[in-house]
């Protein structure tokens, strides 16, 4: 035996293995995926650093924040309270004065009782609560029902309009002389009218050029209320209706002013928010508020697309759940239509969104200008 301890060393050879083609294509493959993935992430590295440029100098410091640290001035709460005289829940933006105020308030107090929230005072006059005017006729219950089951029909499968069993009950009940104690709701029964006369009469609208539905909407018109300092679901509802029949008579610009309005509605209801398991909210109501903001939301999209106008909310400030029909008993069931083709209408509105921004940005637009005049 030899007596080196020595560890012998050899050269490493290269083994010859055999592969098959189909394998070597396969890899061949993914490497140009891989390139070309790669040259995707630096176009929109170079975008981003494009839209980065009009931002605060501040903002790109190189010291990062101590994450660590707490400030109960800062922290995100649900921004939703309830309100002393409806179950409906009130959203406080979390950045609004009053949600700053709030949270001092609790920095120094930490007994406040800020679960509740009482009516704001504003002014109010008798012309801004218009109601409705006795020599205002009806039509009888059969022609009602049966215009509204038509517009339902022709949008309310792609969009949510009402609450179908809710809306039908006191449909009957109006008919039948009983005058509804909220005029949101004869306003909106007016634009079902109106829309329900307009997609069941085509031909007359070709021949003698009137726009089937235009006395009832003008009706619907004259019973618009303002009451945005108390903004309704039943109210973002009128104009969301409001929005669908101006586009039918070709008034693009003034179905994005109504769609504007509703959005800015919504907000103030914190619709785009998604709801704390705490409110005290039948599923009925929970679904109604997020198919009525669904729908909204891709009006906005819509209309702000068709004009070439910015969009006018973000999806980053978005998180409330997609419609669905999950935990509603039949009975419930009745008041929706299936939210498939609704969730397919909300995704087209997302894409919408992100090719509006992605291929026509401000600071593309402007650099292009600035190279044109410069060359």
């Amino acid at each position: 035996m030899s007596q080196n301890r020595e560890q012998c060393e050899f050269p490493t050879r290269d083994r010859k293995i055999s592969v098959s083609e189909t394998y070597i294509k396969k890899l061949e493959g993914e490497v140009k995926a891989l390139r070309a993935q790669k040259q995707r992430s630096r176009a929109s590295s170079e975008l981003d650093e494009a839209s980065c440029l009009t931002q605060d100098p501040v903002e790109t410091s190189t010291q990062s924040p101590d994450i660590d640290v707490s400030n109960p001035l800062l922290e995100s709460p649900t921004g939703f309270v309830a309100a002393r005289s409806s179950s409906q829940p009130i959203f406080i933006g979390e950045a609004s004065c009053v949600a700053f105020g709030d949270t001092l308030l609790q920095c120094v107090d930490k007994d406040a009782d800020l679960s509740s929230w009482a009516s704001p005072t504003y002014f109010q006059h008798d012309i801004l609560h218009r109601l409705m005017r006795p020599e205002v006729v009806l039509p009888d219950r059969i022609q009602a029902r049966l215009l509204v089951e038509v517009a339902i029909r022709f949008i309310g499968t792609d969009y949510h309009l009402v609450l179908k069993k809710t809306f039908f009950d006191t449909l009957d009940r109006t008919c039948a002389g009983e005058i509804p104690r909220n005029p949101a709701w004869m306003c909106k029964f007016f634009v079902l009218l109106a829309l329900g006369e307009m997609y069941s009469n085509r031909k007359r609208r070709m021949a003698d050029q009137h726009v089937p539905g235009t006395d009832y909407f003008l009706r619907a018109v004259g019973l618009l209320q303002d009451l945005y300092e108390t903004p309704s679901v039943e109210q973002v509802e009128v104009m969301i209706l409001f929005c669908f029949y101006s586009n039918a008579l070709g008034r693009v610009k003034t179905a994005y002013t109504y769609s504007g309005i509703a959005l800015r509605m919504a907000l103030g209801l914190g619709l785009h928010r998604s709801l704390p398991t705490d409110t005290k909210l039948c599923p009925v109501d929970r679904e109604h508020r997020k198919r009525v903001w669904w729908t909204l939301y891709t009006l906005d999209r819509l209309c702000s697309s068709n004009l070439g106008y910015p969009l006018l909310i973000s999806d980053a400030v978005i998180d409330v759940e997609l419609p669905t029909n999950e935990g509603l008993i039949p009975a419930e069931l009745e008041e929706f239509t299936d939210p498939g083709h609704l969730v397919a209408n909300v995704k087209l509105a997302k894409i919408t969104g992100q090719i509006r921004k992605s291929a026509f940005p401000l600071q593309a637009v402007v650099r292009i200008t600035n190279e044109l005049h410069s060359s």
